[in-house]
């Protein structure tokens, strides 16, 4: 089976210093998709008390913004969502947020519950389910130690912001071929949940032919959406092109039954209050550049080549940007004619990444700074969670009500920076809608009032 990426790192690497791999990588040679999963991280500390009192980490030669929950809650306003739902300790009462993994992580329960003291959260209430079996874990697997640092990210983030919400880990068995859909169709035929995350993707240039497990997911995904669940899925950490030779899509963010997150780059005041963002692309960070730091790492969003263009885009425009060689420079505006990602955007620079604690690997144990647009999905799925709770039913398939949305006080509207990942072709954001980072980035408090 062919892979459309390949790495060959060593595991001292893979664990302690950041992976510059895509977070998503797949391919569809001979009829399978492959989905990875390893979300760009920084190792900071091996214990609470050595974490750095403001936002900024010292990761060995270099500084990086770092932020914990409490500064996630108040620079996008959940505090205010939570001022709605009878506070903090019940935010997401009721709701269940079904996250899907491959592999999962043998020490999830441990690790979020070290997380949860370190940072004064609530003790979770977590299922891990295993459809297909929970799988033994292989510390020498560089695969299955990037699918147990995504799992850490997305389950304790996702508690992190909606601490009552029931936390259903989905774990499938691999993360090729069929397993995944699986996987899915179990949570979709027990009624796991309203609200799923699915931090992986495959970019679309490396579907091949007539693929099955392409087919079936789509089939699982409007089943879900016909009963009234939200499918949130990640845009990608690789820029517009994906490692493609053109801008891609990554599938399943592209499926029009998906909520597609892009990634921003957040800056926030000393006490943690919103300041600005900026389109995530760490060739344009000039903080990391200053200190001559280089990582190829940039939000996903590009038109899909496989789905046509929902009635909630039309209108819409998005506006290329290409460096090749000489300076970069930004095409006319055109009207989107494809589905497109991203729809919606949050924080997901490494420079400006969320604090968590993994232990999957009990020698390089500790706090980690995790990055990549698979911290947004976990986080978007507690924003709806939350609307859900507030209107007293499931919001379900909620695109068409967001873009409605678009240009009210719900989101923050980010215009600043690109997709395009030098040399290559990309998106500019703009006003109102762009492929980078979508509507724009949650104000919750205001948002989930005007979806209940």
């Amino acid at each position: 089976m062919r892979r459309f990426y390949a790495t060959a790192i060593l595991l001292t690497a893979l664990i302690a210093a950041p992976a510059i791999v895509p977070t998503f990588a797949g391919t569809s040679a001979s009829g399978n998709i492959v989905y990875l999963a390893s979300p760009p991280r920084y190792f900071v500390s091996s214990d609470a008390g050595a974490l750095p009192p403001g936002n900024v980490c010292n990761v060995g030669s270099f500084d990086l913004h770092c932020y914990t929950p409490a500064v996630m809650q108040k620079a996008y306003n959940f505090v205010g969502a939570y001022r709605l739902v009878g506070g903090y300790a019940n935010a997401g009462a009721g709701e269940t947020i079904v996250i899907i993994d491959a592999y999962g992580s043998p020490t999830i329960r441990h690790d979020l519950s070290v997380f949860d003291g370190a940072f004064g959260i609530p003790a979770a209430n977590l299922n891990i389910i295993c459809p297909q079996g929970c799988p033994a874990f292989n510390p020498a697997s560089a695969n299955e130690i990037g699918w147990s640092f995504e799992t850490t990210l997305d389950v304790e983030y996702a508690h992190a912001m909606a601490p009552a919400a029931t936390i259903d880990l989905v774990v499938a068995s691999t993360n090729y071929g069929s397993a995944i859909n699986n996987a899915e169709q179990y949570a979709l035929d027990n009624h796991l949940g309203q609200v799923w995350s699915q931090s992986f993707g495959a970019p679309e240039c490396a579907f091949a032919g007539d693929n099955s497990q392409f087919v079936q997911s789509q089939s699982i995904y409007r089943q879900a959406a016909s009963s009234g669940v939200t499918l949130i899925a990640s845009a990608g950490d690789t820029g517009a092109q994906e490692g493609c030779p053109s801008p891609s899509a990554l599938y399943p963010s592209s499926s029009p039954y998906s909520l597609a997150v892009g990634g921003t780059h957040l800056n926030v005041g000393a006490n943690g209050a919103y300041k600005s963002e900026t389109t995530w692309n760490d060739l344009e960070d000039g903080y990391l550049l200053n200190q001559g730091v280089t990582l190829p790492l940039a939000t996903g969003g590009a038109p899909s080549v496989f789905f046509s263009l929902p009635s909630w885009q039309t209108g819409l425009y998005a506006t290329p940007y290409a460096c090749q060689s000489g300076p970069c420079s930004a095409g006319s505006p055109a009207p989107l004619g494809m589905r497109t990602t991203s729809d919606v955007s949050y924080n997901a620079d490494l420079d400006g990444g969320v604090i968590g604690y993994w232990s999957a690997v009990a020698s390089y144990a500790g706090f980690y700074i995790f990055g990549g647009t698979s911290a947004g999905s976990p986080q978007w799925a507690a924003v709806i969670a939350i609307a859900d709770q507030l209107s007293g039913s499931p919001l379900g398939y909620v695109n068409q009500q967001l873009y409605a949305l678009a240009g009210t006080n719900g989101f923050h509207d980010v215009t600043v920076g690109s997709n395009t990942l030098a040399p290559g072709t990309g998106y500019l954001a703009t006003p109102g809608y762009d492929p980078p980072t979508g509507l724009g980035s949650p104000n919750v408090g205001v948002l989930v009032q005007e979806l209940s």
